[in-house]
């Protein structure tokens, strides 16, 4: 069987003392092989879920919630709802999500900037 291989503190192996190494290679045991697969499905629904770029809980039946509120206005309308947001998370971010605040604050920047781009053309 393939050795595996965490350093995480959490792993049943390190918590077992299998191994008194900081990275250690499991021999595979059910309970190893039970915390592998509860992190794989983390780590593939935090990939899934984009918090800045494209977060879940902004999509219904395949539609994201930012094209629906473009669609509903003129472009400057949209421009205007994007410096709104901006100016939020820049205004909050060290006291909320920090870097994350400002990911998304840069988001709304960059939709502004093409949609005042686009409305030139």
């Amino acid at each position: 069987m393939k050795p595996y291989v965490s350093n995480d503190p959490e792993s049943p192996c390190i918590k077992k003392g299998c191994s008194t190494d900081a990275i250690i290679a499991c021999c595979g045991c059910p309970d190893w092989l039970a915390y592998e697969q509860k992190e794989a499905i983390k780590m593939e629904v935090e990939k899934k879920n984009d918090a800045v770029n494209h977060p879940n809980h902004y999509t219904r039946v395949g539609i994201e919630c930012i094209e629906g509120i473009r669609a509903s206005m003129p472009p400057e309308g949209f421009q205007d709802y994007c410096k709104g947001n901006v100016l939020k998370y820049i205004w909050r971010w060290r006291d909320k999500a920090g870097v994350e605040d400002l990911k998304k604050a840069q988001v709304y920047l960059n939709w502004m900037i093409e949609s005042a781009e686009g409305a030139k053309s």
